[in-house]
């Protein structure tokens, strides 16, 4: 199976550039937001046609969050650098409204994808919850134990 990975866009479409139609997945790794010097309105409809991407695709894409992404779904219980208050209204609509196509992680096997990672302790921490023990057997795998 061929992945393509496309991260931290911030706005930008330069994953108009590839044909992903070469790929089996494409999996982009979040951050589609907070660009520094693109206007609101390409950021926003670049955001859209990822989504529109995905729900014409639904088994070739997987669209992970990012933790520019996530202040605005959260908002206002996260935030981090970039935060643009002119967009947290669309962006918060925008992010929730398509809510089910977003995820933590990506795995593929023995391979998990995410934004920036997971660390050994925090995986041991999960599988030490209570909830996770619960509901956990043998067929999940890691990123749908964090969905």
């Amino acid at each position: 199976m061929k992945h393509l990975i496309i991260g931290d866009l911030h706005g930008k479409d330069c994953w108009k550039d590839v044909n992903i139609n070469k790929y089996d997945k494409v999996i982009f790794l979040g951050d589609y937001v907070d660009h520094w010097t693109l206007p609101d309105r390409f950021i926003y409809q670049n955001l859209k046609e990822i989504i529109e991407l995905k729900r014409e695709n639904p088994g070739e894409m997987e669209l992970l969050l990012g933790n520019h992404d996530v202040q605005y779904l959260h908002y206002p219980h996260y935030l981090c650098s970039g935060f643009r208050p002119s967009m947290q209204r669309s962006l918060t609509l925008l992010f929730n409204e398509n809510r089910d196509l977003f995820k933590v992680a990506y795995q593929k096997d023995n391979n998990l994808i995410s934004h920036a990672g997971v660390t050994n302790r925090w995986y041991k921490d999960l599988l030490e919850l209570r909830l996770v023990q619960q509901i956990r057997d043998e067929e999940d795998t890691v990123a749908w134990l964090i969905k």
